[in-house]
């Protein structure tokens, strides 16, 4: 522990001389959870285990022995409802990159969500463990939401300029070591995060530059922290360089989560892997192999069938008009509504009248003699009625639904062997019904239909 501090340092800010992490006392865990701050390393990370700093080496460069100056420039990132943050990790990095005016910057807040009519409202406060008084933050979170490992979407953001979020992704990177060998999986894991955090970092960085600029506009930075970024090495802010960083955080990211695994699963994982290569090549050797004729016919037949089948499923779920496509299909629909006058089922001869897509079909019931007409649409000219007098037309019917097929086989069945009416009208159904449904129910509909013809 470091009581006294070099000439040209001070005691540092985070763990005052300590030497140790302050938010977890030097124990690398946090209620039985590794460390943030520290990563499980124990030591300070802002002096690096040394107690002691550079007057202003500090999260948001503010000496905590001077009084705390608000940047002026701030209030341009604020809106008529005050900080508009895109992520409740957005709000967190503000808060950490503004210390207390005492100059601490761990904050250990207790977070509230409020809808209000300024919108979603994100509430953080909880008390300064250096001077024991409150802190409280409002956020009014913007309505985009951003993916799980973002700080926000894809506008830039209005509270944090492109200096600041360089910052910490410097930051997160130095936490982030050069191999996780030797370290437990937990510590792997906070590493892996930590590197995350700096790719997201710098994607926060690039969406600050316009689309014709190949920089980050001066004009952006409106933070002493980000200021000062930007004068230090302005050459750090051009996007190609800024996408090159990037890059090679994605792909440390990808290392970290392949050790990762050799960590969690060895040669299981191994295993496992040459598994699955071995299953990829034995696709790849089928697809490359001759195509089977037969094979092809079957899945052009099934995918026929399934596009009709879902026109069908449109149909019966009102998704869409039904339409027919012959003069025998409208007329058997039309039997198949009960009379307007009497409520019997009983038309005579049927006409069917009509040009283009618009049709009626007219005739009177045989029971009253009350006249009876039904209008049907079709998308085209109708198709000619078809020879095999068992079915109504081609393919699935668009216009009667399998439901009212079930219906009127159940009411003719009993009657098939008396009367001929009945028996085609029961040869109609289970061809029709055979095109609404899959095998094998299909198969035994053909089959009892077969057997009527035969009987």
């Amino acid at each position: 522990m470091r009581t006294v501090a070099d000439p040209g340092y001070v005691l540092c800010y985070d763990c005052g001389g300590s030497e140790i992490c302050p938010t977890c006392d030097g124990v690398g865990k946090v209620d039985g959870r590794l460390c943030r701050t520290c990563s499980g390393r124990r030591y300070c990370v802002y002096c690096n285990g040394t107690g002691q700093v550079r007057p202003r080496h500090y999260v948001g460069d503010r000496n905590p022995h001077t009084p705390a100056v608000p940047d002026e420039p701030r209030v341009l990132s604020r809106s008529p409802t005050g900080l508009v943050a895109r992520s409740g990790r957005e709000c967190r990095l503000y808060i950490e990159l503004h210390p207390h005016d005492c100059g601490e910057s761990n904050f250990p807040v207790n977070s509230v969500l409020e809808r209000t009519d300024r919108g979603l409202i994100a509430k953080y406060a909880g008390k300064c463990p250096r001077c024991g008084r409150e802190r409280a933050w409002e956020f009014v979170l913007d309505e985009e939401l951003p993916t799980p490992t973002a700080y926000g979407g894809a506008s830039s953001s209005r509270i944090l300029d492109p200096g600041e979020f360089l910052y910490a992704a410097d930051r997160d990177a130095k936490l982030a070591p050069d191999t996780l060998k030797g370290l437990t999986i937990e510590a792997a894991v906070a590493a892996k995060v930590r590197l995350e955090d700096a790719r997201a970092a710098i994607d926060e960085v690039l969406k600050f530059i316009p689309a014709d600029r190949p920089s980050v506009p001066s004009s952006a930075l409106h933070s002493n922290l980000g200021r000062e970024m930007y004068l230090k090495e302005p050459g750090r802010f051009e996007r190609a360089r800024l996408e090159a960083v990037g890059e090679v955080y994605r792909k440390g990211v990808e290392q970290y989560a392949r050790e990762i695994d050799e960590m969690k699963y060895g040669t299981a994982r191994a295993e496992m892997s040459a598994r699955a290569e071995q299953t990829a090549k034995a696709i790849l050797d089928e697809l490359d192999a001759p195509e089977d004729p037969q094979r092809a016919a079957e899945i052009a037949a099934k995918e026929t069938e399934d596009a009709a089948l879902l026109e069908v499923f449109y149909v019966k779920t009102g998704q869409r008009s039904p339409t027919a496509k012959t003069r025998a299909e409208m007329q058997f629909a039309a039997r198949l509504a009960p009379c307007t006058n009497c409520g019997m089922r009983d038309l005579g001869e049927l006409a069917v009248t009509g040009s283009g897509t618009t049709w009626t079909v007219s005739g009177a019931c045989r029971h009253c003699g009350a006249p009876q007409s039904r209008t049907y649409t079709s998308k085209g000219p109708l198709l000619p009625d078809p020879s095999d007098g068992d079915e109504l037309g081609p393919g699935q019917s668009l216009l009667i639904v399998e439901k009212a097929f079930r219906a009127e086989l159940a009411r003719v069945t009993p009657s098939i062997g008396s009367d001929p009416a009945a028996r085609r009208i029961a040869l109609v159904c289970l061809t029709e019904l055979a095109k609404l449904v899959r095998r094998p129910e299909r198969d035994r509909l053909l089959a009892e239909r077969d057997r009527i013809r035969g009987a």
